[in-house]
């Protein structure tokens, strides 16, 4: 109660939460209640009060609840995953050990820094938008050398494409950075200019560097050897790669990983499809560039149609293998299941385009296999089983009404069906 009754008081506190109210969007007829509810709150308090004494305590969360109408307070935890789908404010000191100081003509030594589930979208957008554009501002490069000038740009132009990518990969997509504006202007082979993409710039880039045609081949040379890597490990993406490190995945893995590489491939295709790609590539072909050829676009439209296939075939099973993974699912109706799921695979090894190969169809083949392990696990679990060994029991005991019996008659069938 002591730390309650101290924040509470102190103008600092007051001042604080007042600009978190502002962060939060709390109405202003809706502060004082805001406010309310956070005093209400103990362990909020004695956070508060904690990093307001304590200037060895570098930062404070406030995180925003479920209801809208508060905000909680901890220091020394990072944020969890719950909580990061909501608004997080973080308050930081910009010195170690600065006091948080109201009087006039000083300013609190803090910085409000705002966290949310899109945090890498609004460091790109930010990057990108202001950042940038501040770096290449020449009036905040006077006493710069050409040489310091040209590398800094290039750095932050790297980092650009590696927040870019990682951006995108937190999304599940692959996205394809382009080169810096600057570096494909006039790179047409007639001299016009190119539209750049808003998508940012690639790796190892210099936006300086447009000067001659040899320049701008280095330039977007690296662009493509960037694309053409991030195209090929997902090119290289196999479902049989689920079953590395010991795992025994389930029939929903498969679906799942073709829907995923359906959606990452027409994603990348839809890419190339952009003006810019294009001419940077028309660019490089002009120049006979030896990093074309190894960039094959018909790599990629060959693994989307076989993607797209692929699930517009496997979508057909979708019902009986939920069924089939259902943990309510009456195990003696699983045999029936199994028959329905087979005769469906049977179809699509038929008529596939794709899906009819050995390869494709005996992951699958072991996923199911995998269920019809976890279903028996469920029925009658191994452990039961030398626990009735070890007691001398000749036999199970029929409840719930099935015995090993039906489990081994189904496991069996199973066996006969699949050879």
């Amino acid at each position: 109660m002591a730390d309650k009754k101290d924040v509470a008081s102190d103008p600092r506190a007051l001042w604080l939460l007042r600009r978190v109210c502002c962060v939060f969007a709390v109405r202003r007829d809706k502060i004082d209640k805001f406010l309310q509810q956070f005093w209400a709150d103990e362990q909020s308090c004695r956070a508060l009060n904690t990093f307001l004494q304590e200037v060895e305590v570098p930062v404070i969360f406030f995180h925003h609840t479920s209801s809208g109408e508060t905000c909680t307070a901890a220091v020394g935890d990072l944020p969890n995953l719950a909580q990061m789908k909501k608004k997080v404010l973080a308050c930081v000191r910009t010195l170690p050990e600065a006091e948080i100081e109201l009087e006039p003509g000083k300013r609190p030594r803090v910085v409000l820094v705002e966290f949310s589930k899109n945090m890498m979208d609004v460091i790109n957008s930010y990057c990108h938008s202001v950042y940038l554009s501040v770096l290449m501002n020449p009036a905040n490069q006077k006493g710069w050398s050409d040489l310091i000038s040209r590398d800094l740009i290039d750095k932050f132009h790297s980092y650009l494409a590696s927040l870019h990518v990682t951006a995108g990969l937190m999304r599940g997509q692959t996205l394809l950075p382009l080169p810096p504006r600057e570096a494909v202007l006039d790179s047409t082979p007639g001299g016009g200019g190119v539209v750049a993409s808003k998508q940012g710039p690639g790796p190892g880039s210099s936006a300086t560097a447009t000067s001659t045609s040899k320049d701008r081949v280095h330039v977007l040379e690296g662009a493509v050897v960037t694309w053409t890597k991030q195209v090929r490990y997902v090119l290289k993406q196999e479902p049989e790669h689920v079953f590395k490190d010991g795992k025994h995945p389930e029939p929903c893995a498969e679906l799942q990983f073709w829907r995923s590489r359906a959606s990452n491939l027409n994603s990348i295709h839809a890419q190339l499809q952009m003006e810019g790609v294009k001419r940077v590539l028309r660019f490089l072909e002009a120049n006979k560039s030896t990093y074309v050829a190894p960039f094959s676009r018909k790599e990629v439209e060959d693994a989307r149609e076989e993607a797209n296939d692929n699930v517009r075939f496997l979508k057909t099973l979708e019902g009986h293998i939920n069924t089939l993974l259902s943990e309510t699912a009456d195990f003696d109706e699983l045999d029936r299941i199994f028959d329905i799921v087979f005769h469906v695979l049977l179809l699509i090894w038929r008529y596939s385009k794709y899906y009819n190969t050995l390869s494709r169809i005996s992951v699958l083949i072991r996923q199911i296999c995998n269920s019809l392990i976890a279903q028996a696990t469920r029925f009658i679990s191994g452990s039961s089983v030398f626990e009735m060994i070890a007691a001398g029991e000749a036999r199970l005991p029929k409840t719930p009404p099935y015995n090993k019996q039906t489990t081994l008659q189904i496991t069996t069938n199973q066996k006969q069906n699949n050879h």
